[in-house]
C-alpha cells in the first residue's frame, strides 16, 4: 500500500472524428446533403502515486459516459502494480483503475 499524494488535477477537451452524412433527392432531381462531424468530450485527471522507490504521475482519461472517476484520499493507502508503462490501482470503492504512466522519478534514498 502506497500514498497518494495532494496532486490531482484535471482538465477537459474535445476530439473530432469521423462524420455522419444525410441526403434527399428532391422532385426535380436534384440532390441535397448535410454532414456533420463527430465528437467525443473527455476528462482527463493527473495523480501522482508514491511508491518505496519511485513517486509515479500518471494520467487518467474519461472518454465515456460510464466511466467515474476514481475515489481517493490525498496521502491515504492504495493498492496499486505497475505493469509497462500503466500503473493499475484500487479506489475506495473497490473499483480496479488504469492510467498511463506519463512520469516515473526516483526517490532518494535516506541515510
Amino acid at each position: 500500500m502506497k500514498t497518494l499524494y495532494p496532486t490531482t488535477d484535471s482538465q477537459r477537451f474535445t476530439t473530432y472524428g469521423g462524420s455522419t452524412t444525410t441526403g434527399q433527392i428532391n422532385n426535380n432531381g436534384t440532390y441535397n446533403s448535410t454532414t456533420n462531424r463527430a465528437s467525443w468530450n473527455h476528462e482527463q485527471y493527473t495523480y501522482a502515486i508514491e511508491g518505496d522507490d519511485y513517486i509515479y504521475i500518471i494520467s487518467r482519461v474519461l472518454s465515456f459516459r460510464w466511466d467515474k472517476e476514481a475515489q481517493l484520499t490525498v496521502n491515504a493507502p492504495i493498492k496499486y502494480a505497475v505493469e509497462k508503462n500503466k500503473l493499475y490501482f484500487i479506489d475506495e470503492n473497490e473499483r480496479e483503475m488504469k492510467g498511463k504512466i506519463i512520469k516515473k522519478i526516483l526517490k532518494e534514498k535516506k541515510e
